[in-house]
């Protein structure tokens, strides 16, 4: 996640969550009834960008995608008021389903592991920015 702007955020709240299941996630996915993650509060820079903040996947998390096609998925959301004066509380929503994990070495468990995984954004849900978030008003609830 970056800020490809030249401005930086007053304030942000951030979660990313990850969640593993039979099914891919899609337009009638809960993604409140998902196991939730802790809430980050930060000041997000101009061109600032931000890698691996929130949820931890586990190596049995992992090798059950690749052996038993369970599905995974990281999603989350980032509200946040940026330093334009009257503008509205801003929202991004992501999802990303994660695929074909791929190891480096034949056997996986060996230190240092290094993993790849294929991750395309979930059809046709919770990838949205603002108003165009059905729970944009929900998210947004409570946030200075």
């Amino acid at each position: 996640m970056s800020n490809s702007g030249t401005t930086a955020t007053e304030y942000s709240t951030y979660e990313m969550s990850v969640a593993l299941q039979d099914t891919v996630p899609d337009k009638d996915t809960n993604f409140d009834a998902l196991p939730q993650s802790e809430r980050y509060e930060f000041v997000f820079g101009p061109k600032q960008g931000y890698d691996g903040l929130g949820a931890s996947v586990s190596l049995s998390d992992i090798e059950s995608v690749a052996q038993e096609k369970k599905h995974m998925f990281f999603w989350g959301w980032v509200v946040y008021r940026d330093v334009f004066s009257g503008t509205p509380i801003r929202l991004s929503e992501f999802c990303l389903n994660m695929t074909n994990p791929q190891w480096q070495k034949p056997d996986h468990t060996a230190q240092p592991g290094y993993i790849s995984m294929t991750n395309l954004p979930c059809h046709e849900t919770h990838n949205c920015y603002d108003d165009n978030c059905s729970d944009y008003s929900k998210r947004i609830e409570g946030f200075k």
